[in-house]
């Protein structure tokens, strides 16, 4: 993350979170969502499988809470771990959504094995449903957002990681909305 002229007090971002779409998405999903129980529950798996399958190098311990809502992220946005793990990386309010104020952040490699660890115990298609169901029960319906192939920062920093290919631009062409029914 590029920290040169960018201020490390995101207070001033979280304030701005409702001017965009994808910022009222991230303040109603904090809103609407509180992961606790998921984090109790993923726990024993957590700190005994996952460094099973990770390197190493790749294996940093990033609170459940965190690597929930970055496969989310992933999910909602419709985005490749690749792209989310950049994402996460470069743009703020992802920064922001997931209380990440430090210069780590996880790993590609990392959200994809926990993403399969969630999937490998049946609690990937778990989580969806209880999203699903915890909005619902709120009279609320949460609709997924795109990927769009278009100019913006990010993508720059996608091509100099090889994520996307140059003359290629990443945007995100719908963002992903929380509504009543």
């Amino acid at each position: 993350m590029d920290t040169g002229n960018e201020s490390t007090d995101f207070s001033q971002w979280e304030k701005r979170l409702p001017q965009t779409p994808m910022g009222q998405f991230i303040l109603d999903v904090r809103k609407y969502l509180n992961f606790d129980e998921w984090v109790e529950r993923i726990r024993p798996l957590y700190f005994t499988e996952m460094p099973k399958r990770l390197k190493a190098d790749d294996y940093a311990p990033f609170s459940l809470d965190i690597m929930i809502k970055s496969v989310l992220l992933a999910y909602w946005f419709n985005m490749n771990d690749g792209q989310i793990a950049t994402s996460i990386d470069d743009f703020i309010p992802f920064r922001c959504y997931l209380n990440l104020f430090t210069p780590e952040t996880p790993s590609d490699y990392s959200i994809k094995e926990f993403r399969a660890l969630l999937k490998k115990n049946g609690l990937w298609k778990a989580l969806l449903e209880w999203v699903t169901q915890t909005l619902k029960d709120k009279q609320l319906v949460l609709k997924r957002g795109s990927v769009k192939i278009a100019d913006s920062l990010i993508s720059r920093t996608f091509i100099a990681k090889g994520i996307i290919q140059h003359g290629d631009n990443f945007s995100v062409d719908k963002y992903p909305v929380i509504k009543r029914k």
